[in-house]
């Protein structure tokens, strides 16, 4: 598996910043939240980040609601 570097967003303007970071220094930035299976897909060589941001921390956005 391809060692990567974690990092944690509080806010979803936050987890763009941090890809967005990632990108300008030529790397690969992958997401990964509930229930997502980011960690199978590296071991699987299917997906080769260099910065997982994680959107774990963000539960002020953890549910999803009908709009009206």
């Amino acid at each position: 598996m391809k060692a990567f570097s974690n990092v944690s967003a509080q806010t979803p303007a936050q987890a763009v910043s941090l890809a967005e970071d990632a990108r300008r220094a030529g790397h690969v930035a992958a997401f990964a939240g509930g229930g997502s299976d980011l960690v199978n897909l590296v071991k699987e060589r299917l997906v080769a980040p260099d910065v997982v941001v994680s959107l774990q921390a963000m539960s002020a956005q953890a549910r999803v609601t009908a709009a009206a």
